[in-house]
């Protein structure tokens, strides 16, 4: 229980516990890291731990406040929450769901932690309004941001808060986690290499029956961009009938083609495609290092352009056509 939950990342989870130990706890914590890699189990051992009442051994999993804190009912741990119908965290939640309750004294336990796990989405102006109790919050109130990045955040709340770093996993971390629940066969290897160090998105692939279909056909697409340009349009019309996971299928375009820069930089031994790893030495047999890094920076800047709601066939069509012309020179 407690820590041992959270698998890797020793050095984070010794800043947190020695925070806890020694009774030196910040008023605000960043949690960075990855997807999936375990920032927001973190953010809840750690709040329970500030709450446990064995103060030698927190947090210990048995006593009240543990039971409660895990069964999500501890009045001193309050999780910031997005409204269902918006895309991100605006002022007025942070005002109705902590500034509403970050003046009240902990009800049962030295402190009262706000933990906020999807940091990401953090607007400007929910971080101003944050911001205002981070420059004089009261002693007894901890907040945990989770983020991706810490280029979502603003340098006034960054300057204010401790930073945890959390790191990808090693392929060896993951498989020991995943064979608890899945066969450690080949498809299970596999999806463990294409999760990039996230025990989330490793278990989230391996629970769905239509990712490894997905993952040859992404491959396939990509391979056919290298023949005659009349394949053009049918990864373009690939791309579009598979609309509602373009973000998985740009992940294994980018991941292959990184693996490829790796061959052509003799560093063959990280790739992650290791079951393509035939097609990808016939495929940088006539494909130079360039090519392969503009391909990959035109995904990188399609993926933006989605963002903004560009028109989507349209920046299909564009996006395949140059991939096609940076492969052939």
């Amino acid at each position: 229980m407690g820590f041992d939950e959270i698998v890797g990342n020793e050095p984070a989870k010794m800043i947190l516990k020695r925070a806890i130990e020694k009774d030196r706890v910040s008023n605000a914590y960043v949690f960075e890291g990855i997807a999936g890699i375990g920032k927001k189990l973190a953010a809840d051992i750690f709040a329970r731990g500030l709450v446990c009442e064995n103060r030698e051994q927190a947090p210990c999993g048995i006593c009240s406040a543990c039971r409660k804190a895990i069964a999500k009912g501890h009045p001193d741990i309050i999780y910031l929450e997005k409204e269902k119908d918006k895309k991100s965290i605006g002022v007025e939640e942070v005002r109705s769901q902590i500034l509403s309750e970050v003046y009240m004294k902990p009800y049962l336990s030295p402190y009262r932690v706000f933990i906020i796990g999807e940091g990401d989405i953090l607007s400007v102006g929910a971080q101003n309004a944050l911001l205002k109790i981070l420059e004089e919050p009261p002693p007894y109130a901890t907040f945990v941001i989770c983020v991706t990045s810490q280029e979502k955040l603003l340098d006034t709340v960054l300057s204010r808060s401790c930073t945890v770093a959390f790191f990808p996993l090693s392929f060896a971390e993951i498989t020991s986690y995943l064979e608890k629940d899945f066969a450690l066969d080949d498809r299970t290897r596999l999806f463990a290499r294409l999760s990039q160090g996230s025990i989330g998105k490793a278990t989230e692939l391996l629970s769905d029956e239509d990712a490894e279909r997905l993952y040859e056909d992404s491959v396939a697409a990509l391979l056919r961009l290298k023949k005659d340009a009349s394949n053009v349009r049918e990864v373009a019309d690939f791309l579009t009938a598979e609309k509602e996971r373009i973000s998985e299928v740009t992940d294994f375009f980018q991941t292959f083609l990184r693996d490829c820069i790796f061959i052509k930089s003799g560093m063959g031994e990280q790739v992650v495609y290791e079951n393509k790893k035939t097609e990808m030495f016939l495929f940088c047999e006539t494909v130079s290092k360039k090519a392969l890094i503009q391909a990959f920076d035109r995904l990188t800047e399609f993926r933006l352009r989605l963002k903004q709601n560009i028109n989507y066939n349209a920046s299909v069509a564009e996006t395949v056509m140059c991939i096609w012309e940076d492969f052939h020179g």
